[in-house]
């Protein structure tokens, strides 16, 4: 639905990151799995495949994102906080290793 982005922010059901790019489905007029969608995103980031992370509570589409070759995490709906920690752990480790190359 128009504004569920927004409402998932203001619950604090995504750790706050600082993301590049973010396509709202409801505001573009395409829906996951459209390969469209994952097109116009990835031309939006304007980086190689495998530097976009794709962030989702569907398996189906999550798999249509690894088809890509893009990173992939399944956020789990009913475990939020849970996911919220493992997705910033993802965020921290990756930044760590970052800075040290």
């Amino acid at each position: 639905y128009i504004g569920m982005l927004d409402d998932i922010k203001n619950k604090r059901l995504l750790p706050p990151i600082e993301w590049d790019v973010i396509i709202d489905s409801t505001r573009v007029g395409l829906q996951k799995p459209d390969p469209k969608i994952y097109e116009l995103a990835q031309k939006q980031c304007g980086v190689d495949n495998e530097e976009i992370l794709f962030v989702d509570n569907s398996q189906k589409n999550i798999d249509a994102a690894k088809k890509l070759g893009w990173q992939t995490f399944f956020y789990d709906s009913s475990e939020h906080k849970e996911s919220c920690k493992k997705l910033s752990k993802f965020f921290f480790t990756r930044n760590r290793l970052d800075t040290n190359q």
